[in-house]
Formats: C-alpha cells, structure tokens, sequence
C-alpha cells in the first residue's frame, strides 16, 4: 500500500488500525470510569483524554518494532515488543498528561489504562495469531509470476518470505517462446509452482483468480507479450515488472534486475523548489531541537572520550556529499587516534581492536553521530540520506557498483532508509544490498518517508542494532 509515495506493508496497516481502536476505546472508558461520568466534553476533551494517549501509544509500539513483520516470529517475541511499547508509552503519557495539566484521569489511571490496553492488544494478538493472518491475507492480491527463468528465481524469496503473499499466489507460468537465460549457480524454482498455460494469458488469469501479473521473463517477443497483458488490463488484472514488485514489497531496487530505463520511466524522483526548501527547513529546525535536548550530555561524552583514550575529542573526515562534492564530516572520536596510521582506509569489522571502550557504547547508541547536526545545520548533511562515504571508498565502489553515484543526487544524512533497513556494511556485496535500500530512498525520498526513518532510527538505536 503506497502512502505519500512510500510503500507501508498492508499488515502493519490493517493491525495498527485495529489496535487504535482497541487503545482508543480503553482510554475513552477509563477517562469515563475514573471520572465517575463527569469527565470533561467537547472536542478539547476528548483530544487529550483519547486521541494524544492513543497516538503516543500507538507511536511506542511504533518505536520498538511492534509491527514489524518479524514480531510475528514467537508469542515472545510478541509479548516483548508490546510490553516494552507499553512501558514507553507509560512514561510519554504520564509526562504529557503532566506538562499539559489536563484534567481528566489523574497518571495513575492512564498507566493503568496503557496497561489494560496492551494486555487485550497481546490477548488479541496471541489468541486470534492463525484467524489474523487470515484475515490479513484478503488484503493481499492473488499474483501470478509470468516467467520461469533466472529472473523469475529472483522473485520466489521475496515471495516465500512476505507473510500473506506466499499464502494467495497462483505460481510460475511458462509463457510461450520465453527463452531462459539461466546461468551456472543461478537459483531455482520448486518444481510444483511451475505450470505451462493451456489457455491464452489473460483467460488463464481470469480462471485462476489472479489479481496482479508480475512480468519476470528472461526474453520474450514484446509484441505478443503486449498484446495478451492489455487484454488482461481490460479484464482488470494489474500488470507490473519485476523491479516494481521488489520494490514495493522489500523497499529497495533490486540492481540485478534494474536498468537505467526501467528508472529513467519509473514513477518517483519528485524534486522541486519547495520539497527542498521545507526539507532544509525541517533539517534546521529538527537539528536545532537534537542540539538543545542533547546539550547537558555533549560535554559528559566530550569528556569521557577524553579521559579513556588520548587524542583529540572530535573526528575529522573528508567524505563525499552531494553531487560529489566533498565536506568535512565530524564525529566524537570512538577509535584510537592511530587506528589508521598507516593511511589506509578500511571498513570497521565486528569487534575491531581499533574501537575504544567508549568508542563502542557511543557506537551502539549512535551518540558519536550528534556533532554531525553540525553538519546539517551548515549545510553539507540531512537528516536523513545516504550515508556519505569516503572517497577513497567512493571511487572503488562506483567502479565496481552500478549505479552508485547516484545516491550523491541528495544530501547525505546522519540516518537513512539503509541504515535502519540492514547492518552495517563491510564488503561489496553489502554496500551493493544498502545501496538498493539508498536507491529506493533517492527515488522516493519525502518528509513523510524522513519521519518514518526517524522512527525506525529511535528504534534501532535503542535495540542497538548494525554497530560497529
């Protein structure tokens, strides 16, 4: 499902949807309970004591991963996600229900009513698991795959793995003179999802239910192939390519399937004078309120990188930013002050000799990323964009990558869609994978998909999760 041009998984949708109301019902009663039915009307009223609680609610199970599809992999799994959103929603509700002054239940009450909401939304959740996913698969199209080659192969893990998806899909089907292109080492297919049409393309899909067709064939004659997807079209059933599918359903670009055609017609790319100026503006804003929440601890971690390691406290590197140009990038120092005496760069691997004590902590916590507001503030960074890189790196990989400079088209960020997508990247082949989430990001980069980085950022800091 595409929001403000960013695709949001239709289960996280339709459960987020459904634990609003739950939330929402549970703070209307209590507020009604607690006040002996004397609580307060009108529209203010019913904003403080129902829809800001929600909202904060809602946004903690956000922040700690709750919906993300991999919650979904163990009851504990589960109940540890809505318990932590619950306990951080706690203590949001009680301070804005103080700095507000609103009258209406007192704390207690709305702890106890953010308990009882995340024990029916976990009760839910555990009891009703099988009849969700039930439920959740009608939000999912019936697709078929119109390929049988090394392109089609591609497909099948993404399918295998999206939750819903692999449940209403109708399988491969070999299409008439396609020519496979299979190489030594290429993946396969099960056998048992690949079928051989016995009608024309379009009745075939009509008998099999199908919704959506996902064009994955090595090489086929065009001509037939457009004539027998419009009449599909005409019976209602969407046609997408390859990439477009990778895309929608894992949020990046897949490089071994995308060309600079299929990116040169591809919706996205949407620039503009005002996108930029109310990005710069949110950049300087946001910058400026990290900087005043963070202020109290800037000199405490100043001073503890200064007494454990010698060295300077702030480090200085010259990496690469938008349309290539180079900036100086500064960070509180998390390695040794020789960690490249050599004058070779090199990636950080896990559990590198050349991280401090310290240097780890601020690294897990991403606390040695806050001088970069700096960085934002004069210009050279976002927020949110591709991480900039070194150009000694640069060089290497845009030799080696397709497509990568592309990702010097905006400003780099502090955080970005990669980096609360995959770990960190130490080889090639990774800085290939983050590159695809970069690429997405580039394409369909708005404030709206910034805040939904944002989001997953808090997260990923507090989980710890891809330091190194």
């Amino acid at each position: 499902m595409m929001v403000f041009g960013h695709y949001i998984s239709r289960s996280a949708m339709v459960l987020s949807l459904v634990e609003v109301l739950i939330f929402g019902s549970v703070f209307l009663i209590f507020g009604y309970l607690i006040s002996g039915g004397a609580r307060g009307a009108g529209v203010t009223a019913f904003a403080t004591e129902v829809v800001l609680p929600t909202g904060l609610l809602v946004l903690s199970v956000v922040l700690v991963g709750g919906y993300q599809l991999d919650a979904w992999r163990s009851p504990r799994t589960m109940a540890r996600r809505v318990i932590g959103g619950g306990i951080a929603g706690s203590a949001l509700i009680v301070f804005a229900h103080d700095v507000l002054t609103v009258a209406g239940p007192a704390s207690f009450g709305l702890a106890l009513a953010v308990g009882c909401g995340c024990v029916l939304a976990l009760f839910g959740r555990l009891v009703s698991h099988r009849s969700i996913n039930r439920i959740l698969r009608c939000f999912y199209p019936r697709i078929l795959v119109l390929g049988s080659g090394r392109r089609a192969a591609m497909l099948w893990p993404v399918i295998e793995r999206t939750p819903g998806l692999s449940d209403r899909f109708a399988g491969f089907l070999r299409y008439g003179s396609e020519v496979i292109e299979n190489q030594p080492g290429d993946p396969s297919l099960p056998v048992s999802l690949v079928h051989g049409a016995h009608l024309p393309l379009a009745a075939y899909a009509v008998e099999a239910g199908v919704d959506e067709i996902i064009i994955a064939l090595d090489a086929i004659d065009e001509v037939q192939l457009h004539a027998a997807l419009l009449e599909c079209r005409l019976h209602g059933i969407k046609v997408f390519d390859s990439v477009s599918f990778i895309e929608r359903e894992t949020g990046r670009i897949g490089l071994e399937m995308v060309n600079t055609r299929w990116l040169a017609y591809s919706p996205g790319f949407r620039r503009g004078r005002v996108r930029a100026v109310l990005k710069r503006q949110a950049d300087i804003f946001f910058s400026l309120f990290l900087l005043t929440l963070t202020l109290p601890a800037l000199p405490l971690v100043a001073l503890a990188v200064k007494l454990t390691s010698p060295g300077p406290i702030l480090f200085r590197q010259v990496r690469v930013g938008l349309q290539g140009k180079h900036f100086t990038m500064f960070k509180f120092r998390s390695m040794r002050a020789d960690a490249e005496a050599d004058g070779r760069a090199r990636w950080a691997t896990t559990n590198d000799v050349r991280i401090t004590p310290i240097g780890k902590i601020l690294r897990t916590s991403r606390l040695d990323e806050l001088p970069q507001l700096y960085n934002v503030l004069r210009g050279d960074m976002s927020l949110v964009g591709p991480r900039p890189e070194r150009p000694d790196f640069v060089d290497g990989l845009a030799a080696q990558i397709p497509f990568y400079s592309e990702r010097h088209s905006v400003r780099p960020g502090i955080t970005g869609w990669a980096q609360t997508s995959y770990p960190y990247a130490a080889t090639v082949e990774d800085t290939k994978t983050k590159l695809e989430y970069d690429l997405y990001y580039v394409k369909n980069y708005s404030l709206f998909l910034d805040i939904v980085v944002l989001f997953q950022t808090v997260r990923v800091a507090l989980r710890g999760v891809g330091a190194r």
